[in-house]
C-alpha cells in the first residue's frame, strides 16, 4: 500500500511542488542579512513596496497566460 502511494504521480508532483515552494520561500530569508547590511531603511522600504506590488499584480498576469491557449 505504501509503495503504491510513494510511486504515484500525485505524490511525486506534490513533492516537487513542496520542494520548490520551500526553496522559493527560503531565498528572501537567506538574503535578509545581505539586504539589511547594504540597504538603507529607505531603500529597504522601496524593495518592500516592490515586493508587495509584484504580489498584487502576479495573479492578474497569471490569468492572462492561459487565455490564448483556450
Amino acid at each position: 500500500m505504501i509503495s503504491r502511494i510513494l510511486s504515484s504521480s500525485l505524490f511525486r508532483a506534490s513533492g516537487i511542488y513542496t520542494i520548490s515552494a520551500v526553496i522559493n520561500s527560503s531565498i528572501p530569508f537567506l538574503m535578509m542579512p545581505i539586504l539589511t547590511r547594504f540597504l538603507t531603511p529607505t531603500d529597504y522600504g522601496i524593495v518592500s513596496m516592490f515586493t508587495v506590488l509584484v504580489g498584487i499584480v502576479s495573479p492578474f498576469v497569471g490569468l492572462n497566460i492561459h487565455a490564448p491557449l483556450v
